[in-house]
C-alpha cells in the first residue's frame, strides 16, 4: 500500500540507486490525496472519554496563521486530548496532497464537562509549495481550508483562508539538483471544496517577498599570524574539486604562546588561537580519535591536570591537546533511547517513534532533561540523537528511532527533546542522519534520486524546524548520498542551506565510517571526520605528494587496527594522486624483471585505470591514469572547521570538567 515499496531496498532491481518516485506523497499524504483507506490513520489515538471540538476564532495575516479551538471532555471520564490542524491548499500548477498537518497541542487533563482552549498558530509561509521552475516558495491563489481534528480523517473544516493572486513568499538558491531524470507520482483531481467555517482573506500584492537565498560566498580564509609567511597554493592549481573555495588570507595579532584557556578569557580571538595552531594539530582537532596517531606540542598552559574519567564512548574528540594547550576532549555517546555505555547502566528512555506517538512536547521536553542528567553522569558533552529521518516506508531498519511520517511532527518533537538535552548550554544533541537516511539496505554507498521540492518539503523540513526553534549543538550527516553527491560533501546542503539559509550555529561531523572523499567533507562545512580517519591521509591533500609502489606495482597499503585490533581499515598510498579511467595525468611503476604484477595490478587494469608496458630488459611498467590533485586543500578550510569545533568546545561542559580537573 506504500508508494514507496516499489523503490525501497532491491524492490527496483538495484540496492544502491532509490528512486523516490513518490515525491511528496509520504505516509498519509498518499493515503489521503488517492483515497486508501489505512487500518489506522495517521494521528490517531485512543481514549477512555470523549472530546468536541469548537473553533473559536482565527485570524490571519503575511506573518501567521492562528485558529483558537475550544476542546470539551463530553465523556465520562478525565482525560487529554491532541488537536490537530491540517491545511488543504488550491490546486493549480503544483501537484498538491489533500491535506498537511500545520500545527498540533494538547489539552491539560479536562475532566468531563470541562474545557479549554487551545490557540494554534503557524507561518503563513508554511502554506507555500515549492516551485522548482523559479527556486521560489509560492502560494496559489484560491481557498486554503484550515481543517482541525484528533487525526488525519477525522478533520472538519474550521476556516478558510482565500488568497486572490499568486504571491512568491520567499526566493531561496537553487540547490540539490537531481543527477538523473526521475517521474514523480501526481494525485487525481480532487473536487474544490468551498469555503466554510470563519473566513479569511489575503491578498496576493501585499506579500513581501523575502530573501533567502544563501549569503554565504565560496570563499576560505586563512588567518595568518603577523611576521609569518604563506603561500596559498590551491588558488593556482589547475584541479578544482567540487566544493572548490578560494582562498583568502587574513592577518591576526601574533600569540605564538596563546592558550585555549587565553581564548575563554578574552585575551586573544579564537581565530588569533587558531592561527597558531600547526596544520598536524587542525587535522587532529577535525577528526576523532579512532585512528588517532600522536603530535606533540609544546607545553604552553604550565598547568597539570587530575586522570579523567572516561567511560568508554562511541567517539571522542582528541585529548591529547588538554595539558598543552588546554582543548578539551569531548565525549559522544549513542543514542537515542539513552547512553549507550558498555559496561555501565544508564537509563533507558522510550525510542523515538513512541515519543512522537504523545504529541507532548512539554513532555518530551522533560524527558530531553532527563536524558541530560545520564548525560552529566557520564561526563558526555554530546549524545548522538535524536534520530529524526522520515518514515518513508514501515520497513526502514531504524524507522523505531525516528520520529514520524510527517516533517513538521519530527520536527517539533526533534526541537522539544533538544531544549530539553540543552536546557543549560552545557551538553547538547547531534540530530541525525541529515539527510534521506531512509533504508538499512546499503546506507552506507546508497545514492538516493529525489526531486528538490520533495526534499524541502519532506525529508529537510523537520531539520529545519528543529534548527530554526532549538539550535541543536552539533548536526550529523548521514552515509548515503543526494542527487549523486554523499551528503557528508554537499556543500549546498551542509553550508548554503544549513548554515545560509537555516542559521545553524553549531558544528557538523560525518556518520562514523562513511565512504566519501574526507578532503570534500572539510571542503563541504563537515567539521570533523568520525569516529576518526587518518591524520597523515588528509594532510596530504595540503602538499603535494607522490604516490608510492610495492614491487608488485601496486600502490602501497597501510592497514590500520581499530577497537583493539577487531577491525581494520586500509588506506591506499595514492598521495596527491586520483586514480581515474581517462584521466589527464599518469604515474608509473616499475615491476622487475623476473616478478610479474599482482593482483591489484590486474584488477586496476580490468576497472581500465591502467595499462602495462613490457620492457626490453624484461622489466614491466604499469601506468595509473588518473589526475595529479597537486595541493588542493587548503589551511583555511581545517581552520574554520576547528573553529566551529572549539567556538562549541569553548561553552561545553567538557570545558567546565578540565577546569575542574586542574591541580
Amino acid at each position: 500500500d506504500y508508494p514507496a515499496s516499489g523503490s525501497f531496498a532491491d524492490r527496483n532491481g538495484t540496492q544502491l540507486h532509490p528512486m523516490y518516485e513518490e515525491g511528496i506523497y509520504v505516509g498519509y499524504r498518499y493515503f489521503d490525496s488517492f483515497g486508501v483507506e489505512p487500518l489506522y490513520p495517521f494521528g490517531y489515538g485512543l481514549s477512555y472519554t470523549d472530546f468536541e471540538l469548537t473553533a473559536v476564532a482565527a485570524c490571519a495575516d503575511w506573518e501567521k496563521v492562528s485558529l483558537t479551538v475550544r476542546v470539551t471532555n463530553t465523556g465520562k471520564y478525565p482525560g487529554r486530548e491532541v488537536v490537530q490542524l491540517y491545511t488543504s491548499a488550491p490546486a493549480g500548477k503544483l501537484d498538491k496532497p489533500r491535506q498537511e498537518l500545520k500545527a498540533f497541542a494538547k489539552t491539560s487533563t479536562l475532566r468531563p464537562g470541562d474545557a479549554q482552549e487551545l490557540t494554534l498558530e503557524f507561518e503563513t509561509a508554511q502554506l507555500a509549495s515549492f516551485d522548482e521552475s523559479c527556486s521560489a516558495w509560492i502560494m496559489e491563489p484560491g481557498n486554503y481550508l484550515l481543517r482541525v481534528g484528533a487525526d488525519s480523517r477525522d478533520t472538519a473544516v474550521a476556516a478558510t483562508l482565500t488568497l486572490d493572486s499568486e504571491a512568491v513568499v520567499s526566493r531561496v538558491t537553487d540547490i540539490l539538483a537531481v543527477d538523473v531524470p526521475i517521474e514523480e507520482l501526481h494525485a487525481p483531481a480532487r473536487e474544490e471544496e468551498p469555503a466554510q467555517g470563519i473566513l479569511l482573506a489575503l491578498r496576493g500584492e501585499d506579500c513581501v517577498t523575502r530573501d533567502d537565498t544563501s549569503k554565504i560566498t565560496d570563499t576560505v580564509t586563512t588567518y595568518i599570524p603577523e611576521g609569518a609567511t604563506y603561500f596559498s597554493a590551491v588558488n593556482d592549481n589547475v584541479y578544482k574539486p567540487a566544493g572548490f573555495c578560494r582562498e583568502v588570507t587574513a592577518p591576526v595579532r601574533n600569540f605564538p604562546k596563546a592558550t585555549f584557556y587565553d581564548v575563554e578569557a578574552g585575551k586573544v580571538t579564537m581565530e588569533e588561537f587558531v592561527a597558531t595552531l600547526p596544520d598536524e594539530v587542525l587535522v587532529r582537532i577535525c577528526t576523532g580519535t579512532l585512528e588517532e596517531t600522536p603530535y606533540a606540542v609544546p607545553d604552553r598552559t604550565g598547568v597539570k591536570l587530575k586522570k579523567a574519567f572516561l567511560a568508554q564512548s562511541s567517539g571522542a574528540t582528541t585529548a591529547q591537546y588538554e595539558q598543552t594547550l588546554g582543548i578539551p576532549a569531548m565525549q559522544l555517546f549513542d543514542g537515542p533511547g539513552g547512553m549507550h555505555v558498555i559496561g555501565c547502566a544508564a537509563a533507558a528512555f522510550p525510542v523515538g517513534m513512541v515519543l512522537a506517538q504523545t504529541w507532548d512536547e512539554e513532555l518530551i521536553r522533560e524527558i530531553g532533561k532527563a536524558f541530560a542528567q545520564d548525560m552529566e553522569y557520564f561526563h558526555v558533552t554530546v549524545a548522538l540523537a535524536p534520530g529524526m529521518n522520515i518514515h518513508r516506508d514501515p520497513l526502514g531498519g531504524r524507522s523505531f528511532e525516528y520520529y514520524s511520517e510527517d516533517p513538521v511532527l519530527s520536527g517539533k518533537v526533534a526541537a522539544a527533546f533538544t531544549r530539553g538535552v540543552q536546557h543549560d548550554g552545557k551538553r547538547g544533541v547531534s540530530i541525525k542522519h541529515f539527510a534521506v537516511n531512509n533504508q538499512e539496505t546499503e546506507r552506507v554507498d546508497g545514492m538516493n534520486t529525489v526531486t528538490p521540492r520533495t526534499l524541502r518539503e519532506i525529508y529537510l523540513k523537520n531539520f529545519e524546524i528543529c534548527v530554526r526553534e532549538a539550535q541543536p549543538m552539533t548536526v550529523m550527516t548521514s552515509y548515503n548520498g543526494v542527487n549523486g553527491v554523499h551528503t557528508s560533501s554537499r556543500r549546498d546542503l551542509v553550508t548554503h542551506l544549513l548554515r545560509g539559509k537555516w542559521g545553524f550555529e553549531g558544528f557538523v561531523m560525518t556518520d562514523w565510517g562513511t565512504h566519501s572523499e574526507k578532503t570534500a567533507d572539510y571542503q563541504a562545512g563537515n567539521d570533523i571526520i568520525m569516529g576518526g580517519y587518518s591524520a597523515e591521509r588528509i594532510l596530504e591533500a595540503m602538499v603535494q605528494v607522490a604516490p608510492t609502489f610495492d614491487e608488485s606495482g601496486a600502490v602501497k597499503e597501510i592497514v590500520i587496527s581499530k577497537h583493539g585490533g577487531m577491525v581494520k581499515s586500509t588506506h591506499y598510498s595514492w598521495g596527491s594522486f586520483l586514480p581515474k579511467k581517462d584521466g589527464p595525468d599518469t604515474v608509473k611503476a616499475t615491476v622487475a624483471a623476473g616478478k610479474q604484477p599482482g593482483e591489484r595490478v590486474s584488477k586496476a587494469v580490468a576497472e581500465g585505470y591502467a595499462r602495462i608496458k613490457e620492457n626490453a630488459d624484461g622489466s614491466k611498467t604499469v601506468l595509473y591514469s588518473g589526475i595529479d590533485r597537486g595541493a588542493y586543500l587548503a589551511r583555511g578550510t581545517l581552520q574554520e572547521c576547528a573553529i566551529r569545533i572549539l567556538k562549541v568546545l569553548l561553552r561545553s561542559a567538557a570545558m567546565d570538567d578540565l577546569k575542574r580537573r586542574r591541580k
